[in-house]
């Protein structure tokens, strides 16, 4: 079972080994033994820039590039234009019209999975994935508890990624948030509601909602969590 230290692990990683184990442990809770975590990055020509912390097995990336693997993958196209998180097996295959695709990916590991993308603007992004090859026998509720458990994985995952991947760990930045933003921040963090929030600090919960928004749009981040996340890491709130 996942546990609160579990996500702080991932919150506080510093390395890429960090980072790994740490994954590496959530996946396994989640019963996927594969896992991917991708920083992508545009370049001025055009192309992208890829750097990863992924368990990809020995052999898979030159079969990949032989047999076309991934030439056109329905998970890496939902994840390039949508931040929607998905569930792919291989019916999502079938009705994308490439089946071959996923008999070849299968027996690597990658016959099933989570994937998730958060685009963050100047044209950086974080794709998040847990696979494996055994289709998942849950029931539909059971389905809906690993998504929305794999959703806070890669909330957790996005800024230390950033950061790890990035080249942006330890960096001694200036803080843009004001004295409120950060108050806010620090209530969100410990699990406090707008309406909490502004309870807390007496005032109302759409001004909260607004420190909230103003603090994610100045840390870059995709929501409140990740901006919360952000300024814990960066020492700003405790």
């Amino acid at each position: 079972m996942m546990v609160l230290d579990d996500f702080a692990a991932v919150s506080h990683s510093r390395t890429q080994d960090a980072l790994r184990a740490a994954i590496e442990r959530l996946a396994g809770e989640l019963e996927f033994e594969r896992y991917g975590i991708q920083y992508v990055t545009g370049r001025l020509d055009g192309g992208y820039d890829w750097r990863a912390v992924e368990n990809r097995p020995d052999g898979y990336r030159e079969t990949a590039l032989t047999s076309g693997i991934g030439g056109f993958c329905p998970v890496m196209q939902h994840v390039k234009l949508s931040s929607m998180p998905l569930f792919w097996d291989r019916e999502f295959y079938l009705k994308a019209n490439n089946p071959a695709n996923w008999e070849e990916q299968a027996p690597w590991g990658y016959g099933t999975g989570f994937s998730v993308a958060a685009h963050l603007g100047e044209d950086k992004h974080v794709v998040v994935g847990l696979e494996r090859e055994k289709a998942l026998c849950d029931t539909a509720e059971q389905l809906a508890r690993k998504m929305a458990a794999f959703q806070l994985v890669a909330t957790y995952v996005i800024d230390p990624c950033v950061a790890v991947l990035g080249d942006e760990a330890g960096a001694r930045l200036e803080c843009p948030l004001t004295k409120r933003e950060l108050e806010v921040l620090q209530w969100t963090l410990d699990g406090k509601t707008a309406w909490e929030v502004g309870e807390i600090l007496g005032i109302t919960e759409r001004t909260a909602a607004l420190h909230v928004n103003h603090a994610s749009q100045k840390l870059g981040s995709v929501n409140k969590h990740q901006a919360a996340l952000k300024a814990l890491r960066l020492g700003w709130i405790r």
